[in-house]
């Protein structure tokens, strides 16, 4: 008889968990079980992606309860729902005061599925561990958190109390597993390891095309993927650029992914001087014919858990620059499958300088990418013996 899995997930949004989360689910073996998908906002532009196997579950709240704060209440109010409006507002208050307290308030609304199930997996961390633990049923309870945690310390009063009531807490790389067992030494015997699925199968969904880039440009092209933002290293990205542009470089950088905030950007673009060079083509399902058609790919990133960016860069046998972030040597060999640069603007700048200078360079990363970066698809594994006791 085959087991009934429930994977809860915030939307499908631009990510790289949700991203994830679509690798995991195309590499599932759905002879073994049965998998439903609740997503509480259930948008975004990995949506068609989701495979046909999955039973993605009827929407449980109106997605407006997920817009910001303001905005959210006022949109209850109108459609005249009364508690959710009351829940969400007391939520925002005490969002203020603590933001884990704020997180858990919200999840109170929102209605759990109909079915038990014999494993429910949080893919989310943070108010969807609230939501699989107060409001899901199943004998078994798995909870993912896809960063280094001592980053996101702010939700720990709120985890502490409710990682007891889970049987398992999965995150995405040796550093990020040594993190929680810190903060969370009671719960040690509980926390695994088990990496992002990153599949030549998600990579490889899209026919590629020729023709991404339609600015008939002939200089190098930067490609980085990912959310813009400060936490993403855009202001170092463009401070990189400013160098590059002053060292007399024929360079673009190409930033594929949604943009947090437009003033933050232009005011960097501006400070820098580098409005023609810094292309900011905002979010899609598919960056792959970017990255194929990219000459470097940058990812100056302050942390990750595990950048999902820099698999599929491996996958596609992309010259590899990265920041230092604390989880980065389990992602790339210096100087072999990429090159591991010091977290500013001027060092980013030399690694990109290195690499574009450095032709042999370039062919050596590629060549032991060839050898050595092909997927983990066999992560699931470890899911699977989770999922079954092993």
């Amino acid at each position: 008889m085959k087991k009934k899995i429930l994977f809860i997930c915030s939307n499908m949004k631009v990510g790289g968990f949700q991203k994830s989360l679509i690798s995991l689910l195309r590499c599932f073996d759905y002879e073994k079980y049965d998998v439903d998908l609740l997503l509480l906002d259930p948008s975004g532009i990995f949506m068609d992606l989701i495979p046909k196997e999955v039973n993605i579950l009827p929407v449980c709240i109106e997605p407006e309860y997920f817009k910001s704060g303001k905005r959210a209440v006022i949109s209850m109010i109108k459609e005249k729902k009364w508690y959710s409006a009351f829940i969400r507002l007391l939520s925002c208050v005490l969002w203020m005061y603590d933001k884990s307290i704020g997180a858990a308030c919200m999840v109170k609304a929102i209605p759990g599925p109909d079915d038990h199930y014999d494993v429910a997996i949080d893919y989310n961390g943070q108010h969807i561990l609230y939501y699989l633990v107060n409001k899901v049923k199943a004998d078994k309870k798995i909870s993912y958190f896809h960063s280094d945690y001592k980053k996101w310390s702010y939700y720990e009063k709120m985890d502490r109390k409710y990682y007891k009531f889970v049987d398992a807490i999965v995150t995405v790389s040796d550093e990020c597993v040594e993190s929680l067992r810190q903060v969370f030494p009671e719960y040690s015997s509980k926390i695994y390891g088990i990496e992002n699925i990153n599949s030549e199968k998600t990579v490889n969904l899209y026919p590629k095309n020729s023709n991404t880039f339609e600015d008939g440009y002939d200089g190098v092209r930067l490609v980085s993927v990912g959310r813009v933002c400060e936490s993403k290293g855009f202001d170092f990205a463009c401070e990189a650029l400013e160098y590059l542009v002053n060292a007399n470089y024929n360079v673009r950088w190409y930033m594929v992914g949604p943009v947090e905030n437009d003033e933050y950007c232009e005011k960097l673009i501006e400070k820098h001087r580098i409005k023609k060079n810094m292309i900011l083509l905002g979010a899609t399902n598919n960056p792959y014919d970017y990255m194929r058609n990219a000459d470097l790919i940058v990812h100056p990133s302050r942390f990750e858990g595990k950048a999902v960016a820099i698999e599929e860069a491996k996958i596609l046998k992309k010259p590899i620059v990265a920041t230092n972030f604390s989880t980065v040597k389990n992602q790339i060999i210096d100087g072999v499958t990429g090159i591991i640069v010091d977290m500013d603007g001027k060092s980013i700048y030399e690694g990109i300088k290195r690499l574009i200078d450095d032709v042999e360079l370039r062919n050596h990363i590629v060549q032991k990418q060839e050898k050595l970066c092909n997927g983990n698809e066999a992560e699931v594994d470890k899911l699977y013996k989770l999922i079954n006791g092993d």
